[in-house]
């Protein structure tokens, strides 16, 4: 249910402050592959914490799982 729609349906919701907690991204693959995507076109050209946060600074993701997740990306492609 949409939290607009919630705060309608229910008037004491419409009192007064309403909190909403928003769960950020916390695993690489919830990162999305566009945010992915970005992160390895932008390390083929920057060091990876740059990268990291420019990326962040787009998408508004949290910039240490993005440098995780580069690392990540980084040994992957090292490995034989």
């Amino acid at each position: 249910m949409e939290v607009l729609q919630t705060v309608k349906d229910d008037t004491n919701q419409q009192r007064g402050e309403v909190v909403l907690m928003v769960r950020g991204a916390t695993q690489p693959s919830e990162l999305g592959e566009d945010a992915l995507l970005l992160l390895k076109l932008l390390t083929d050209e920057l060091p990876l914490k740059k990268a990291a946060a420019i990326v962040a600074r787009f998408t508004g993701l949290n910039k240490k799982v993005l440098y995780e997740a580069g690392l990540a990306r980084k040994n992957r492609d090292q490995s034989p």
